[in-house]
């Protein structure tokens, strides 16, 4: 349905958001 693509697509954004700081305290 178009909310849970709506869904997915914020869940996405936000993994995506958070990658990069799980990348700097990896280091």
């Amino acid at each position: 349905s178009l909310g849970n693509k709506i869904g997915e697509s914020e869940e996405a954004k936000r993994r995506a958001a958070s990658l990069p700081l799980l990348l700097l305290h990896g280091k």
